[in-house]
């Protein structure tokens, strides 16, 4: 009997870590999530994953990765808060970057096929022209974006020098079921479990700023995809499409009846102006398309929340 394809997988405990880890094992693959559980939660994953607490930084993870003989590398784990990587940079890139060096190391000692890198759109900052396309000009505009390109920076050093294959997906803006709604990322999350309890709802500057919003089951997907051995390179994983945040708190209160009310925040800073993937390129060389329309993925959103 031939031996199930072996995957291992950081932050895999975490929001989209979780969905990617319990979709894989349910495809019959042999799967190991490490996790050091700051965001994580181990509830998030089925019982029959095998699961190690570990940082990605420690020796233990290495040797760990060294013994494990993954095939595949799915590699999530990130410090994803801007404001905290505003206040300790030092500590962004020794999580988010430093990591990436002995991982590809290790990934030639092994024989990696693939290492899927999970990339973000703070890659590119403001952009002028939207939906961005992935030559756009590339413009972070904090540790934390500049941290997610130069781990990507590394990894195409590495594949030209070691031949190592990999995919890189670049998300925007990605909710649903699990999304943490304590971190200033999960906007959704946060708005949703606010109204849902009657609490008014803070939105940082106009509320005319926008954002790509990507259900997490698409971007398993989008994952999933990526194991094909035929793809590799850098891809956008979003919708194409802009939303508003005040867009998306008038949507959320028609769906959930809420008597929250939003206060608009004026001089409370709120990155980027306007942001929307396109994801052309993925769907050309994949055959990805978006499947979950927004108003399906916020009513899954709340549905959850609600049963918690």
């Amino acid at each position: 009997m031939n031996r199930k394809t072996k995957v291992l997988i950081t932050g895999g405990a975490g929001f989209i870590g979780s969905h990617l880890s319990n979709r894989l094992s349910e495809n019959n693959f042999d799967v190991l999530v490490i996790d050091n559980l700051s965001k994580g939660k181990l509830k998030n994953l089925s019982k029959s994953i095998e699961f190690l607490k570990q940082d990605i930084r420690s020796k233990a993870f290495i040797k760990t990765f060294e013994n494990f003989k993954p095939d595949y590398l799915f590699h999530l784990a990130a410090q994803t808060n801007i404001t905290k990587s505003q206040k300790n940079p030092k500590e962004e890139f020794e999580i988010n970057f430093l990591p990436i060096i002995e991982m590809l190391r290790t990934a030639k000692k092994v024989n990696l096929k693939k290492i899927i890198f999970s990339s973000s759109a703070a890659v590119y900052g403001d952009c002028k022209v939207l939906p961005i396309k992935e030559n756009s000009m590339l413009n972070p505009s904090s540790p934390y974006g500049i941290s997610k390109l130069a781990t990507e920076n590394y990894i195409k050093y590495f594949s030209e020098e070691f031949k190592q294959q990999y995919v890189i997906l670049r998300y925007a803006n990605v909710y649903g079921p699990k999304q943490d709604f304590t971190s200033e990322g999960g906007v959704v999350a946060i708005f949703v479990v606010n109204m849902i309890n009657g609490k008014d709802i803070k939105i940082n500057g106009s509320g005319n700023q926008t954002r790509d919003f990507i259900f997490v089951e698409d971007v398993v997907r989008a994952n999933m995809k990526s194991l094909n051995k035929n793809l590799k390179g850098i891809y956008n994983i979003g919708t194409s499409q802009e939303v508003q945040i005040k867009d998306l708190y008038n949507k959320l209160k028609m769906l959930i009846k809420t008597k929250s009310k939003a206060k608009l925040m004026i001089d409370a800073p709120f990155g980027v102006r306007r942001s929307s993937l396109s994801y052309y390129l993925f769907k050309k060389n994949a055959g990805f398309k978006v499947s979950t329309d927004f108003a399906t993925g916020l009513k899954k959103t709340i549905d959850y929340f609600n049963n918690l």
